[in-house]
């Protein structure tokens, strides 16, 4: 863009803020046409895709929190990385449901649960993403090196990409008060 269209460009739009400060129906459409931009998950994703806003604490614009939380500033809750290994699929059932009736009562965060076994399917009636991992007994150290340090890198690829705020190891086939009170203290 030239210099010359560009102070242009500049005039005309101050021309058009200074006219609508004068004239109160402008003011009027002016405040509700930034309301709806504000409001709209579509103008909101895409300008986050244009300008490639980073949230940084607070997750990714683009993950979905679920069945339970509707609404437009959705998005902007932390996600946390929910890690269930070696856990049965009742089990699997059972902590997702505990996370989700937490989410409900709360608010406040938006999980991604992270599996070893391929039990998602009470983690996708739910409507939240999952993630798959390499189960332990089927990891080839020998060729592969420890599985621990395979998880340890697919959490940190995991919590970079969704800028997750925690990782929380679930052990057992329930949330214990550790896990419920990291869920409780996230900033929404």
């Amino acid at each position: 863009m030239s210099i010359e269209l560009r102070r242009n460009v500049t005039r005309t739009v101050r021309a058009g803020l200074r006219y609508g400060r004068r004239v109160p129906a402008a003011q009027r459409l002016w405040h509700a046409g930034v309301g709806r931009v504000q409001d709209s998950g579509l103008a909101r994703e895409l300008a986050a895709r244009v300008f490639d806003l980073r949230l940084g604490f607070g997750g990714s614009v683009f993950l979905h929190a679920g069945k339970h939380l509707v609404g437009t500033r959705t998005e902007n809750l932390p996600v946390v990385i929910v890690l269930i290994c070696d856990a049965t699929a009742e089990a699997v059932r059972t902590v997702t449901e505990e996370v989700a009736a937490e989410q409900v009562l709360s608010a406040g965060f938006r999980p991604v649960f992270v599996l070893d076994r391929p039990e998602m399917a009470a983690v996708r009636s739910h409507g939240y993403p999952v993630e798959l991992l390499v189960p332990r007994d089927a990891w080839d150290e020998e060729l592969f090196g420890p599985w621990e340090r395979y998880l340890l890198n697919r959490l940190s690829t995991m919590r970079t990409d969704y800028s997750a705020a925690a990782v929380l190891p679930v052990r057992g086939a329930h949330l214990g008060q550790d896990e419920l009170f990291v869920l409780r203290t996230l900033p929404a």
